[in-house]
């Protein structure tokens, strides 16, 4: 699998992309050195590319590990985060569902599924010029 970010401080935005097989630890590891980037704000937005996945790790006592390191950095009710899945795919579908599942009741942190690009760029109050800084060079 292959994880990257990118921190678009113009936009208060964070770019996630993922491709191939997902796995619970690769994960982990990404969002602890986003979290600890000099460029980290809380409450930024953040978009999650899962367009390229082919598969995910179905290890759900790890995938709920996950999210509770996630809940350590993001909840913050003064700071209310939005992240965005861009999943056309039926697999990436999946893993968005999962993970939406997760944070249904967590106040202050809202996860929504787009099915494009676009859709998840007005779905964060994004401009339109912003895709091909957002999508161009991941």
């Amino acid at each position: 699998m292959s994880i990257s970010y990118r921190i678009l401080p113009e936009f208060n935005l964070a770019y996630v992309r993922y491709s191939g097989r997902m796995t619970v630890a690769e994960s982990v590891e990404a969002f602890r050195a986003y979290v600890a980037d000099p460029a980290y704000r809380p409450g930024q937005k953040q978009i999650v590319d899962l367009s390229d996945v082919t598969d995910w790790e179905r290890d759900y006592v790890q995938i709920m590990s996950l999210q509770a390191v996630k809940a350590e950095a993001l909840y913050d009710p003064d700071h209310p985060t939005t992240v965005v899945s861009v999943a056309p795919t039926e697999m990436a579908r999946s893993v968005a569902n999962l993970v939406n599942r997760t944070w249904d009741r967590v106040q202050g942190v809202n996860y929504l599924t787009a099915q494009s690009e676009d859709a998840a760029l007005e779905l964060l109050g994004l401009p339109a010029r912003a895709r091909s800084e957002v999508f161009g060079s991941a």
